[in-house]
């Protein structure tokens, strides 16, 4: 029965993401082009410590920070078990902002990677 669920989870989030995508303007979508507008987005998630973290790491695998954050949004997006999908639905549902929860959980748990 739980697979069950994890899939109905996995679909939701997949329209979800659709429909979280006609909150913010085009220009705002898809803003870690560059290290300016990667470092705003970070900010906005309200942790500092999150982002000088990241620059941090970025740096020691010699990438600039909006290079790192787009390569931790696509492990977290390939390698997320079930559970931390689950997890992360559950934070979106309670957010005032679901795009930016989705996406500081995804750069938080690329940073304990």
């Amino acid at each position: 029965m739980l697979p069950f669920f994890v899939g109905i989870a996995g679909g939701s989030f997949a329209v979800g993401i659709a429909y979280v995508s006609r909150w913010y303007p085009t220009e705002r979508q898809g803003n870690l082009d560059n290290d300016v507008d990667a470092a705003e987005v970070i900010l906005e998630a309200g942790d500092l410590q999150l982002l000088a973290a990241m620059r941090q790491r970025a740096e020691i695998e010699g990438l600039d920070l909006a290079a790192y954050a787009k390569a931790a949004v696509r492990r977290y997006a390939a390698e997320a078990s079930d559970e931390e999908w689950l997890t992360m639905m559950g934070q979106i549902g309670r957010a005032t902002d679901p795009g930016l929860a989705c996406l500081k959980r995804a750069l938080e748990k690329a940073m304990c990677a």
